[in-house]
């Protein structure tokens, strides 16, 4: 298994070899600043600047070199222009956190970014220029070659920093590196490197936490580790498919008959790994100042949802992890959004932060959650790259990084 991850590393063109390289250059480097935002008096703001953070060391490493940049990315998902999603708003963060002007284009391509590029290059003293949200234009999500090409045709080499996009089939994930040679930005290649380090060296006993609410989702990245894992310990509702393939009563909880199936499938082929819950917090409604109580996992009563793990799970899960060598942590094991119902989540959390062992925490509810308790520091890594994230943990190949690694074959 392991040559296969230590084979994409060694294939990948690091940000490094472009030292010495590209003063006066203009490189196209495409991140991810799909940043959480919010509506506060009348106002935006970001919720969450982690991953603007993230790209900060790829971007001071290209100005020291000299290069002039262009920076590419998206903000959620729209249909067409929709100014709520525009990157003004990531521009002025950047600016800010650089502590340098940035010039902002309102377009993504077309007669006003050509002219304003020709400007931007003969501009010595301006060194940073974003374009607007790549989804405003439909070329971007159809990966139409046309609209990559003029993208790349601003630019003379491309820096891919946004691994949370690598598993999309988009023109600034895939069709720019036909154009211009590409490199991996330090972003990147870190979750790249350590992603694959959980692969290729993770010591054992093995823990794997799993939460969230669907099993189908996240059932390869389980797959794919049932093998490595020592234990594979399930929080958050998709624990209530687990209890219901044992034939337990889960009251009102989420489940699905389809997941129950996946999760008695997973039981029989692992019964000594898979780790339920045996306690559960519920509660006759999903509110902050509804009334709790804790019941035992084979007796949630009827009119309750479950909605976190109990006392008992968390001792039991605490007892298992305490011996881990290595931890590898993706989803909430409760409905973490209420306070009350976070308990298990966070107890677990700052549990993992002070263990002695390699802990990696993936997913963007995981990301959300480690920030929210301070604790990134602790951990040996946290991705930022959500969705990309586990589709690789899951063994999937992802177009971003073939799309790279292609420029050595």
């Amino acid at each position: 298994m392991s040559s296969k991850y230590e084979e994409i590393l060694s294939m990948i063109r690091k940000l490094e070899e472009l030292k010495n390289k590209i003063r006066g250059k203009t490189i196209l480097l495409r991140t991810d600043y799909n940043v959480p935002l919010e509506q506060k008096n009348s106002k935006q703001r970001i919720v969450d600047d982690s991953r603007i953070r993230a790209s900060l060391k790829t971007i001071k490493f290209l100005i020291k070199e000299g290069a002039r940049i262009i920076i590419i990315s998206h903000l959620g998902e729209p249909k067409d222009y929709d100014i709520n999603l525009s990157l003004e708003i990531v521009s002025t963060k950047l600016s800010r956190l650089l502590k340098r002007k940035i010039l902002f284009c309102k377009e993504v391509i077309g007669e006003k970014t050509d002219s304003l590029v020709r400007d931007f290059k003969n501009n010595r003293k301006q060194r940073i220029l974003m374009l607007e949200n790549l989804r405003f234009n439909k070329g971007e999500t159809m990966n139409d070659i046309d609209f990559a090409s003029r993208l790349a045709s601003y630019a003379d080499y491309f820096v891919f920093d946004a691994f949370s996009v690598a598993h999309r089939e988009h023109a600034s994930v895939v069709s720019i590196e036909r154009f211009l040679q590409s490199y991996a930005g330090y972003s990147f290649y870190q979750e790249l490197k350590n992603l694959s380090n959980i692969m290729i060296t993770s010591e054992k006993p093995f823990v794997l936490i799993v939460g969230g609410v669907k099993i189908s989702t996240k059932l390869p990245f389980i797959k794919n580790f049932l093998d490595k894992a020592d234990y594979v310990l399930i929080g958050g509702a998709m624990m209530f498919n687990f209890l219901k393939a044992q034939g337990f009563e889960v009251g009102k909880s989420i489940f699905s008959q389809e997941e129950v199936e996946i999760a008695k499938q997973m039981i029989n082929s692992s019964p000594n790994k898979i780790i339920i819950p045996k306690d559960v917090v519920v509660s006759k409604e999903i509110s902050k100042d509804s009334g709790t109580k804790i019941s035992g996992s084979e007796e949630i009563d009827k009119d309750y949802i479950g909605l976190d793990i109990g006392p008992k799970s968390i001792e039991e899960f605490k007892n298992i992890l305490r011996n881990a060598r290595t931890v590898v942590w993706n989803g909430p094991l409760g409905y973490y959004e209420i306070k009350r119902f976070a308990k298990g989540t966070e107890e677990i959390a700052r549990f993992i932060s002070r263990l002695n062992c390699k802990k990696y925490a993936c997913g963007g509810d995981t990301l959300a959650i480690v920030n929210s308790l301070n604790l990134k520091k602790r951990f040996t890594f946290v991705s930022t790259a959500g969705g990309a994230a586990l589709e690789f943990l899951s063994g999937k190949e992802l177009p971003g990084i073939n799309a790279l690694i292609s420029k050595y074959n």
